[in-house]
């Protein structure tokens, strides 16, 4: 998997009204069937910088059946948080840096 093929990496912290405060994060991954999926999921430990939310990226396999189409899938990741409490997301894929993101903020 340490050859993947990624694309369109964003992430935002979202402050809009009602609440919570979000950080977002999305990217796309190229995967050769429908059956797998892209997944964003946070690093244990994280690093030793707080302001850099680390987060893992895998590819699933759901075990369904799937079209083999080769195309790009969304990956995607959520969580509540502080504002302004992240300046970056880094994605780490096979514990070696994939992407540095910086976080935007949305009012």
């Amino acid at each position: 998997m340490a050859s993947l093929e990624t694309r369109n990496w964003f992430a935002w912290e979202n402050n809009m009204p009602p609440g919570p405060v979000r950080l977002q994060a999305t990217g796309e991954v190229k995967t050769p069937s429908a059956h797998q999926v892209p997944r964003l999921a946070r690093a244990v430990p994280q690093g030793i910088n707080p302001r850099i939310l680390i987060l893992n990226l895998t590819v699933e396999e759901t075990g369904k059946g799937g079209v083999e189409v080769v195309e790009f899938r969304r990956a995607y990741y959520e969580e509540e948080c502080k504002p302004e409490q992240f300046t970056d997301v880094q994605i780490n894929c096979e514990g070696s840096l994939l992407q540095m993101i910086k976080v935007d903020r949305v009012f």
